[in-house]
């Protein structure tokens, strides 16, 4: 909860007004764009560490869940480790960081849940609508716009300088986090619903 406290509002706060970053989304980069791609990646690999160690936790969630958050996690720590060791892309990097504001609620229900609260709880469902609104903005709408900065750069001269591996990191790996964020929503926007169902059952009786 503490990271995407810190990441979110501040990736938001750099893309809006961090000109080292927008004037130049392949090579610009700043420090604390740097600092704020650090934290990421050391909460990432502690929570990846952590999925690894408690391996059961995929009995939980379900095997095809437990393994699209190890993609996930692998694909950000590929990427975000990449802007910092080469100096790339660190606009992209804060782009995608923005989807972190959505995070603080998938951690709210996660404590909402281990301290015994009910599905059809005002406060369960207060965050899961939250959620699904914040999911919606920092993670699907934030699509287009993302994919077209990344068009504007394609093919020019300072894009054709990076490695074959930041071109992969840009456009591969980021494609299968939006599919993955995608299905994500599916099942959110899915468990609303029925939040919202269970919710009108419960005060209705």
């Amino acid at each position: 909860m503490l990271n995407s406290l810190i990441t979110g509002p501040i990736s938001v706060y750099l893309i809006l007004s961090d000109n080292e970053l927008g004037d130049n989304p392949i090579w610009g980069h700043s420090r604390p764009a740097l600092h704020i791609l650090a934290v990421m990646v050391g909460f990432t690999l502690t929570d990846l560490l952590n999925l690894l160690y408690y391996y059961s936790y995929w009995k939980y969630m379900g095997a095809l869940e437990y393994a699209g958050y190890i993609a996930h996690h692998v694909g950000v720590l590929v990427a975000y480790m990449s802007c910092l060791t080469l100096g790339t892309l660190s606009y992209f990097a804060v782009f995608r960081l923005t989807c972190e504001n959505s995070t603080l609620f998938t951690n709210i229900k996660w404590l909402l849940e281990t301290n015994g609260f009910s599905k059809s709880s005002k406060p369960y469902v207060v965050n899961g609508l939250a959620l699904a609104l914040a999911w919606f903005v920092f993670r699907i709408a934030a699509i287009p716009p993302y994919w077209y900065v990344v068009y504007t750069v394609y093919g020019t001269a300072q894009y054709n300088r990076l490695l074959t591996i930041n071109k992969y990191i840009l456009i591969v790996v980021c494609l299968m986090l939006d599919v993955l964020n995608i299905e994500w929503f599916s099942r959110i926007v899915r468990g609303a619903k029925r939040i919202l169902q269970k919710s009108k059952q419960a005060h209705s009786e």
